[in-house]
């Protein structure tokens, strides 16, 4: 199901179309209910390259609601994948940190800084 929904949430974006919007609100669904798989989906979504626009709604959507909602679970993953991966980095300095506990919020905005 990960890369039907990557591929989906990609395709919506791009497009708009309503008949895809399903896929928005499955992986909004994910972030908070599953988060494990949801980081699944945020990675392979990431991994197939959809260009600077789509990323930026993967930045400002599901990857800022992982972090928001579960923050302490993901940082680390989310400062390996910036150091490890130069393509990240403007995904991750597309995250605005707002509401998340405060050493989630600290630890993120590190991780821009230094990026």
């Amino acid at each position: 199901m990960s890369p039907e929904l990557a591929r989906g949430w990609i395709e919506y974006h791009r497009t708009k179309d309503d008949s895809l919007f399903w896929t928005f609100e499955k992986l909004d669904n994910l972030c908070e209910e599953s988060p494990e798989l949801a980081w699944e989906v945020i990675l392979e979504i990431f991994h197939l390259n959809p260009g600077p626009e789509v990323l930026a709604n993967l930045a400002a959507g599901p990857l800022e609601e992982i972090l928001h909602l579960h923050g302490r679970e993901f940082v680390d993953r989310f400062e390996i994948l910036t150091r490890q991966n130069p393509k990240f980095v403007p995904v991750a300095k597309g995250v605005w940190i707002s509401g998340a506990p405060k050493e989630v919020s600290e630890r993120v905005h590190e991780i821009q800084a230094k990026y």
